[in-house]
């Protein structure tokens, strides 16, 4: 195992401003995450518990990407953190989606 993985062993910062996103994603090593907000006004965070995670799952694959693309390759844009889809959508397909 390499001695540094980037956002395990050594922390990340990530600098937005106003309007920007961050795209759903399970975190690095599905581990656990602390956010801190350093200055700034408040940002919203949107969760789906690890219960639904094969419905968010399902979700993504049919609702962000249509269906159009293999099991495989909607899991692994959704590990690169570049899947957007709104939470409204979540919470109608039947998934919990905390705020």
């Amino acid at each position: 195992m390499p001695d540094d993985i980037p956002g395990v062993t050594s922390p990340m910062v990530y600098i937005s401003m106003l309007f920007s996103w961050f795209a759903w994603h399970v975190e690095d090593h599905e581990l656990h995450s602390l956010n801190f907000l350093h200055i700034g006004s408040p940002k919203t965070w949107y969760a789906v518990p690890g219960d639904y995670a094969f419905a968010f799952e399902e979700v993504i694959h049919s609702k962000a990407y249509g269906g159009d693309i293999g099991w495989l390759a909607a899991l692994t844009l959704l590990g690169e953190k570049t899947t957007l889809l709104s939470p409204k959508i979540v919470v109608e397909s039947g998934i919990p989606c905390c705020r």
